[in-house]
């Protein structure tokens, strides 16, 4: 009856045994499914960011740079402006088929697509006609609408 109960004790410590090493070998499996869909993902994530580029550049029209002009992520409220020499860094990485816009009041807004090797840009600026929709009379003389004391 002894050898009997060890036996059966072994047969089930054997069991034990085989079914952990069973699950253990699953979960490695499992575990490394997960592994390699992480390193698929980290290497998507890699492979966008690497065709994410910075944009720098200048803007200027025929006399010189232009202070303050406007560069907007067309579609977004990302932007930034030129410094005193016209020079600018765009604040966010940008894709290939994105859309800069280029603005300064009294010229004509400009619209760049950022290609995949477009890093610098130097743009020119053309002057907008602007129509003066009322004139100045000149011809009146000025009178004060204050009253004397």
């Amino acid at each position: 009856m002894k050898t009997q109960i060890k036996l059966t004790q072994y047969k089930v410590f054997s069991l034990a045994a085989l079914v952990l090493s069973f699950a253990m070998i699953a979960g490695l499996n499992t575990a490394n499914a997960q592994s390699e869909a992480a390193k698929t993902s980290l290497l998507s994530n890699v492979v966008k960011a690497s065709d994410q580029t910075t944009i720098k550049g200048n803007v200027r029209d025929n006399t010189g740079p232009l202070p303050g002009a406007s560069v907007a992520l067309k579609g977004t409220e990302i932007a930034t402006y030129t410094d005193k020499d016209g020079v600018f860094v765009f604040p966010q990485d940008l894709n290939p088929g994105d859309i800069l816009v280029f603005s300064y009041l009294g010229y004509k807004t400009q619209e760049i697509v950022i290609k995949e090797d477009t890093t610098v840009l130097r743009i020119v600026l053309e002057e907008e006609l602007i129509d003066i929709l009322e004139s100045v009379q000149v011809n009146k003389p000025y009178k004060s609408k204050r009253k004397g004391s």
